[in-house]
């Protein structure tokens, strides 16, 4: 058996050992009375699409109220029930929470007009809290001075003290100064008797014969007199050496040109030049 539906082919075969459905050339195997889920789904079918052998006639059998529940849920009558029922209980919920706010809402009034010296009060407190900050910043600025004058007194005296080791400190100071003049001096006198000492050493002692010490004398002044005049010598020959060999580079130069001008002959002897 062929069937054809929104340009589909469906078959249907059911003999000995066969029970296939096709869609257009596929085939499905079922078993049983169940209709594939594809072929089920094309032809949209459902258990109300298929009536026993032994059920009753449709809907003659029901009575007035599920017939009504039935055509109520063909044209979704069920849901506009369902959406008016939930609709008036929300209405309720709301006028309920509605009247019950507006009660809070009295009371929170009445409560709010009750309590109108609060904000006085309020006002009142912060003032006594900066009167007590202030207060508290008195005590701690006087605690401070307190403090501070108590260092003062101690300073005063640590400085009394100080002043008075400072003046023991100083006669000290002033007897170690004249200490170490006086041990200058000694030390300074001592250096001189030590000297003193030492002059009449040598002043008691006998002069010596100072004849070879002036021959010795005479022959430095000589010798110091012969190296300066050999000195200017060397100098002499030093001076005359740089001149001859400047006069040397000068004739050699003057050769090499007569040697380009004429070759390595005389032209006059027609005798060979020297190198």
């Amino acid at each position: 058996m062929m069937l054809s539906i929104d340009d589909k082919e469906i078959g249907r075969q059911r003999g000995k050992g066969r029970n296939i459905y096709t869609l257009d050339g596929r085939v499905f195997t079922a078993f049983g009375n169940e209709v594939p889920p594809e072929i089920r789904d094309l032809l949209n079918l459902q258990e109300i699409n298929f009536q026993g052998q032994h059920d009753s006639s449709y809907w003659f059998a029901e009575s007035a109220g599920e017939v009504s529940r039935r055509i109520n849920k063909i044209v979704n009558l069920s849901i506009i029930d369902s959406v008016l029922s939930y609709l008036n209980m929300t209405l309720k919920r709301s006028r309920t929470e509605v009247d019950i706010l507006r009660t809070r809402l009295e009371n929170t009034r009445q409560r709010r007009d009750a309590l109108k010296y609060v904000r006085r009060m309020d006002k009142q407190f912060q003032r006594v809290e900066m009167l007590e900050a202030e207060w508290k910043a008195i005590i701690k600025m006087a605690s401070s001075l307190s403090d501070s004058i108590d260092k003062v007194h101690i300073y005063e005296t640590v400085e009394t003290e100080s002043s008075r080791q400072l003046k023991e400190a100083s006669g000290a100071l002033k007897l170690g100064e004249e200490y170490l003049r006086i041990q200058a001096r000694a030390r300074a006198l001592a250096d001189t008797c030590s000297r003193i000492r030492t002059y009449r050493q040598v002043l008691s002692k006998e002069i010596p014969d100072l004849s070879p010490l002036n021959l010795l004398a005479a022959r430095y002044s000589n010798l110091r007199q012969r190296r300066q005049e050999l000195e200017s010598a060397v100098k002499d020959i030093r001076t005359i050496e740089e001149q001859k060999c400047k006069t040397e580079r000068t004739l050699q130069s003057q050769k090499n040109n007569l040697r380009k001008l004429v070759g390595n002959r005389c032209p006059l002897c027609n005798q060979p030049i020297p190198q």
